[in-house]
C-alpha cells in the first residue's frame, strides 16, 4: 500500500518501486535517450562528429569507449557503445 508523506521524493520511491518492469524500462529509455540527445548535440556544437562516416571505424570506437569506461561517464559510455551497435547493424561486423 502506498504510504502518504509529506516528503515527495518518498511518493516517488514508492512510486517506482511498485511500477511494471516494462515501465521502468520505458522510462530508462526515455531519460537514457534525453541525455544521449544533449551530450551528441554539445559534442557537435563543439566540432565533434562522423562517426557514421568513412574516417570513423568501429575499432577507433572501441578504443575510445575502453578510454571512456576508465573516466567513468556513463553517457559518454552509451553514446560510443551506441555508435558501434549503429554502424555494425548499418555497415556489418567490420565498419
Amino acid at each position: 500500500m502506498l504510504k502518504l508523506t509529506t516528503e515527495p521524493d518518498d511518493l516517488l520511491l514508492e512510486w517506482v518501486l511498485r511500477m511494471p518492469d516494462e515501465k521502468a524500462d520505458d522510462i530508462l529509455v526515455d531519460v537514457v535517450m534525453h541525455e544521449m540527445r544533449k551530450k551528441l548535440k554539445k559534442k557537435r556544437d563543439e566540432g565533434r562528429g562522423g562517426w557514421f562516416g568513412p574516417n570513423c571505424s568501429n575499432s577507433v570506437l572501441r578504443k575510445m569507449l575502453k578510454e571512456h569506461v576508465e573516466k567513468g561517464d556513463p553517457v559518454d559510455i552509451i553514446n560510443l557503445a551506441a555508435m558501434i551497435m549503429a554502424r555494425t547493424k548499418l555497415f556489418g561486423e567490420n565498419a
